[in-house]
């Protein structure tokens, strides 16, 4: 499989690469690497890296564009593996530079109130390769109680505090050379930022006696305003887990936005909580707008202290479908933040039974069994939820690899089924959710994958036989029914599944670093896919007949040339399709209707598209159908018949291909024979192959065109010649 060597050696060149660089840096200061950071890059990362630089460069790229491209997405994303969050802290430098919005992890060195005032400042500091350095800050009025109260323990709950925030604009403009020069006047040498609420408050297992005594609400005890006719508002203070993070588009409530002084919200963040008993049942925290900049600073597993969060004025649909709980983000509210690492050191972690999670696991609930998928459990680095997150996997996953209870799955496949929409209908009985399935294959078995919603519109022009890369998929746990256990793998806007169809980026072709082609004499009868260099030498019409599911020459003279009849080739090889899947439309009481996404639509979502070859296998037509084949020859003896492309290779739409006289059509037909082209070619039947994607064989230059501008007296002619071959 061309792409998959392609990640595998891109892989490998991109880690000698970053190890080469990490030993030069090191070498010129010896102090500024302390640690081992030797680069080691996921498979996965390289394949969607890659695979989106494809998408990206249609006209090909080399080899040295391509790991370029990966080197500097990996210095941004490095971040995430190292220490599991989506962006990387930032530095002071940063906010003396003038940058805004820089994402900060520092120190508190020094806390107090300004004199005969109510507002404190802070002075934090960061450690770098340079030395240390100093900003203050003004604390925003919200934290205002907790630093009063903290400078009045034993223990001041600020001294060497982390802090972790969101950058404001800085109230002065220091002399970024001068940083830290204690002979300058403060506001000289020293940045002062803006208040900001975009601030949290790092807590270690030292921390553990605070905790227990301020963080003592549960989920269950929560009461919202307005509840059961309490009028007050109950202060909560709430210890939770973090177990998804999730972006969405945010439609406000009509009667929200009715209120006053309600201002409408457009993007939103929703973090979802667990507390520290077993019910499941997950609340929400909702970040909107700028709000959303926090959730950079926490990731899934960590632990939250949530200190007197509001509650929505109405929620939305989506809201009161993820949790009849729902926290937001309030003028009075104070985050707190622990790694599990640390809980799990002070022991204020989720209640949670490792014995019932192996079970869980597990295919049976045998004690010898339970033992040996807790000691795997251990070994792959699973969660204390028995989950295992595969970003954090370097080799590639293989449809063996796949288990019960995992996140963040990618795998490479070739699709050998694909089933239309079956929705699933919520308890209300009148919400549904798209429901799409497709089984893959690749070297070491076979997979059915279900994908919901958006991630399963996203396959619908994919079609059987092309090799597909699916990021962001989980698998459930084990479900026990009367015909044994099951579980499942699935694809959702909510865990970020992403698809790309690989056999369709033409850039696989027009690459030659990544192009490998194949002799027509050595692709086998079986499953595959290929890449080839040859000529059209042949065109021809197939047709199924209506009932039957054998295939035949459509309409041919003896002599090989087409027999005309009172249909034009168009209308007899397009057809109207669903633009969203280009499936046939049917039509159900005068409406259009796709059976593929069970769903109706207007005219305006019609498009005529050429008709691919049925597979026999699916059901016999009610009607006669008829499609275009072409054979391909490299010269090795044996020719190749294909489908598909036509749009590409006619160089005209099938609406533009509709609107010409039968005799064009067969001239435009005629035109491509004799052509050649690199094509991507995946095996669908025994005797024929469909077409994924083509690029020129010989790509056009200008150079011809160029050089005829310079001969004057045939300036016209020539010009006339290098046009048609460009065109040709």
């Amino acid at each position: 499989m061309e792409f998959e060597h392609g990640v595998n050696r891109l892989q490998a060149k991109l880690e000698a690469l970053l190890h080469r660089k990490q030993q030069l840096l090191q070498s010129l200061d010896n102090d500024c690497y302390t640690e081992d950071t030797a680069a080691v890059v996921p498979w996965w990362w390289v394949a969607l890296g890659l695979a989106q630089c494809l998408k990206m460069y249609p006209s090909g790229v080399t080899e040295t564009i391509a790991l370029s491209d990966l080197e500097a997405k990996w210095e941004r994303a490095s971040t995430r593996f190292k220490k599991g969050y989506e962006h990387a802290f930032g530095a002071l430098l940063d906010v003396y530079n003038g940058e805004r919005d820089v994402l900060l992890e520092a120190t508190v060195e020094f806390c107090a109130p300004i004199p005969r005032t109510h507002i404190y400042t802070l002075t934090i500091m960061q450690h770098n390769e340079h030395g240390v350095d100093v900003a203050d800050m003004l604390a925003h009025p919200k934290f205002n109680i907790l630093l009063s109260e903290a400078r009045s323990q034993d223990r001041p709950f600020m001294e060497k505090r982390k802090i972790r925030m969101v950058s404001s604009p800085l109230l002065n403009a220091p002399v970024r050379q001068l940083r830290g020069d204690k002979e300058l006047p403060r506001h000289i040498s020293v940045a002062r930022i803006a208040a900001t609420d975009l601030l949290l408050f790092v807590l270690t297992a030292a921390d553990v006696n605070y905790v227990k005594k301020e963080f003592n609400d549960t989920l269950r005890t929560t009461i919202p305003p307005g509840f059961m006719g309490f009028s007050t508002t109950k202060v909560h203070k709430l210890w939770l887990r973090i177990t998804h993070i999730e972006s969405r588009v945010h439609v406000d409530n009509k009667y929200t936005l009715n209120r006053g002084g309600q201002d409408p919200k457009f993007e939103r963040t929703d973090i979802y909580v667990v507390d520290l008993g077993q019910d499941d049942a997950p609340a929400i925290l909702s970040l909107y707008d700028e709000q959303m900049k926090l959730a950079h600073l926490l990731r899934r597993g960590d632990y939250i202290g949530l200190y007197h969060p509001s509650f929505p004025v109405a929620q939305t649909e989506s809201q009161k479908k993820g949790s009849d709980i729902i926290f937001e983000y309030g003028d009075k509210t104070v985050l707190f933040t622990m790694s599990e690492e640390e809980a799990s050191k002070a022991g204020i972690v989720r209640s949670f039974n490792d014995s019932k999670s192996a079970s869980q696991l597990a295919p049976d609930s045998s004690p010898m069994t339970e033992f040996l998928w807790e000691e795997r459990r251990k070994e792959s680095k699973r969660d204390e939820d028995g989950l295992l997150d595969c970003a954090k996997i370097y080799k590639r996953i293989l449809i063996r690899d796949l288990e019960p209870g995992m996140l963040n799955v990618t795998i490479l496949g070739r699709i050998v089924a694909l089933r239309e929409n079956n929705p699933y209908v919520l308890e209300d009985g009148r919400t549904h959710m798209d429901r799409f399935a497709v089984r893959i294959m690749d070297s070491t078995g076979r997979i059915d994958v279900t994908l919901w919603d958006e991630a399963g519109r996203n396959i619908r022009n994919m079609r059987v036989g092309q090799v597909v890369l699916l990021a962001g998929l989980t698998t459930s746990k084990i479900y026990t029914h009367s015909k044994g256990t099951i579980w499942y793998v699935n694809g959702s806007p909510v865990s970020g599944t992403e698809i790309i169809n690989v056999s369709s980026l033409k850039a696989m072709l027009t690459s030659s670093n990544l192009r490998r082609v194949t002799s027509i004499r050595d692709i086998s009868d079986g499953p595959g896919n290929w890449q080839v260099a040859a000529m059209i030498v042949a065109w021809r019409l197939r047709a199924r007949d209506a009932g039957v599911n054998a295939f035949r020459d459509s309409n041919f003279n003896p002599d090989g040339s087409v027999r005309k009849n009172s249909k034009t080739i168009a209308a007899r090889v397009v057809f109207p399709a669903h633009a969203a899947c280009l499936q046939p439309v049917t039509k159900v009481e005068r409406q259009r209707h796709c059976r593929f996404c069970r769903t109706s639509f207007r005219k305006k979502d019609e498009v005529p598209v050429f008709r691919n070859r049925p597979h026999q296998t699916e059901n016999k037509s009610e009607k006669a159908e008829e499609w275009i084949e072409w054979v391909l020859d490299d010269g090795s003896g044996k020719t190749l018949t294909a489908y598909g492309y036509e749009e590409t290779l006619l160089s005209v739409s099938a609406a533009q291909f509709q609107h010409m006289s039968y005799n064009a059509q067969v001239g435009l037909l005629d035109s491509v024979v004799g052509k050649q082209f690199y094509c991507a070619v995946s095996r669908t039947s025994q005797d024929c192959c469909r077409i994924d994607q083509v690029a020129p064989l010989h790509p056009t230059s200008g150079n011809e065109l160029m050089r005829c501008l310079h001969q004057g007296p045939k300036l016209e002619d020539d010009i006339g010649k290098a046009i048609e071959q460009l065109h040709s």
